[in-house]
């Protein structure tokens, strides 16, 4: 096997200049850093930002196992596979954001993909990293000089830590059975194979483990479609990504055990200054909004140090503000979510932690609770299978959140689509945005993720 590893890995050379052009643009990694924040992000030397970009991976039950992380630029194959500091200059920036956000919360309940180059395995930065819930992924299409005894040893090394390891397939290459029998995951680019090789390829990739080697998990990435969701689903995947997820197919609205239009009444009475205790004794009739709210409001999340066991009580201690998110999140409530209702509905969670998180920032006005709604409200129509339209004249909102959601744009309109922007991984259309808002890729990028910390620890706390 060090025999093969030897000669893939031996097929470029090191260019000094380009070296020493991304080395003055991305600091290096220090040992104690004073502003975490400062290599958030990576600019090249032709002026090219970078951002870190997530993506959901699904489980089999069709629940978010985890985010893949990888630092989005311009040009990035060219210059990756042309110069190794390059790559490991983009790789130390990509850690940095990682490890300088809130990572370990962010994995108390999620899987952390960390896609790197092999020549990055060496990086100090890794060994901060949550190591029982990382899992780095090493992309095999870097043809960098490297010592396999060394990957071996690091990976080894690591493993005794807790951290796991993958490789990214792009095409069939048999000759790497036993560097793949050793890894905990593979991911597969499902975009490369067709149905009957993806089949095949799955097979082989379970029957070749070793026999001390852990089970394989199969991560199918790349997927467009529902189609090529349940064809790898068939094909003995475990996990699953790519555009699938919330692309525009079956809008047809989920069942829900709540009445969505008595939840958009309530709404419309906490923004409009009806009084709690009101708004408690309609609620006296609706017995499970009555159960979701004292279960919420006596969750482990409040912290409250006594038992709240009145409907009233719990609209007093949640307050005018807190209500009305609440009843914002239970409109995402459905029975027996698929894998785009799970992912929707954190998505618009984030996006309105994200955009809330930049209030008062460069053109971001100090708005924080239209901040919110905007973000929160800008996928309603497809949770719901409405059109924006129709769903804003059943609620009364502030006329800038009702321009934003219907693309009329206005400041919060301008930071919603930096939040969309953020979501597609574009770093030239996030850079335009980010520019429009007034606000610096470091605050966009922390914002990412702690919006996404925020999000999955509330789903968790809500129980929608």
């Amino acid at each position: 096997m060090f025999g093969f590893l030897k000669r893939w890995f031996d097929g470029a050379e090191d260019n000094a200049e380009a070296a020493r052009a991304v080395a003055s643009a991305v600091p290096p990694t220090p040992a104690s850093p004073a502003s975490p924040m400062k290599t958030a992000t990576a600019r090249a030397s032709d002026g090219t930002r970078s951002f870190v970009h997530r993506e959901a991976i699904l489980d089999r039950k069709e629940r978010i196992a985890g985010y893949e992380f990888v630092l989005k630029r311009k040009l990035e194959a060219r210059l990756s596979a042309r110069n190794p500091a390059v790559q490991r200059s983009y790789d130390d920036a990509l850690l940095h954001s990682i490890v300088s956000g809130d990572v370990d919360g962010l994995a108390e309940q999620r899987l952390v993909f960390v896609r790197l180059s092999p020549l990055s395995l060496d990086n100090p930065l890794i060994d901060q990293l949550p190591a029982a819930h990382t899992v780095l992924l090493l992309d095999l299409r870097s043809e960098f000089p490297l010592d396999p005894v060394t990957v071996e040893t690091r990976l080894a090394a690591l493993r005794t830590q807790g951290v796991r390891h993958g490789w990214l397939l792009r095409q069939d290459l048999p000759g790497l059975q036993s560097l793949l029998a050793q890894s905990d995951f593979i991911q597969v680019e499902a975009s490369a194979f067709d149905g009957l090789e993806l089949r095949a390829l799955a097979t082989r990739l379970r029957t070749q483990r070793a026999s001390d080697a852990p089970p394989v998990q199969l991560i199918a990435r790349e997927l467009q479609s529902n189609d090529e969701f349940s064809l790898c689903f068939r094909s003995g995947f475990d996990l699953f990504q790519g555009g699938f997820v919330s692309s525009h197919e079956n809008w047809a609205a989920r069942k829900s055990d709540i009445n969505r239009i008595r939840i958009i009444e309530l709404l419309n009475q906490v923004r409009s200054g009806v009084e709690l205790t009101l708004i408690a004794e309609g609620l006296k009739t609706e017995p499970i909004l009555s159960f979701k709210l004292l279960r919420y409001v006596n969750s482990a999340a409040m912290g409250l140090l006594r038992e709240v066991t009145s409907i009233s009580q719990g609209l007093i201690t949640l307050g005018r503000d807190k209500t009305f998110r609440w009843l914002s999140l239970l409109l995402f409530d459905t029975l027996n979510p698929s894998y785009r209702e799970r992912v929707l509905t954190e998505r618009a969670l984030t996006r309105g932690r994200f955009m809330e998180g930049l209030t008062g920032q460069g053109r971001v006005p100090a708005v924080a609770d239209q901040l919110f709604m905007t973000g929160l409200f800008s996928l309603l129509d497809r949770l719901m299978g409405q059109r924006m339209e129709e769903m804003l004249r059943q609620i009364a909102l502030p006329e800038s959140v009702t321009q934003a959601l219907l693309g009329q744009g206005g400041d919060l309109g301008d930071i919603l689509q930096l939040a969309i922007a953020v979501e597609s991984g574009d770093p030239d259309v996030i850079a335009q945005a980010a520019d429009r808002c007034g606000v610096s890729d470091e605050a966009v990028s922390h914002a990412v993720l702690e919006a996404l910390n925020w999000a999955q620890k509330t789903v968790s706390a809500a129980e929608l």
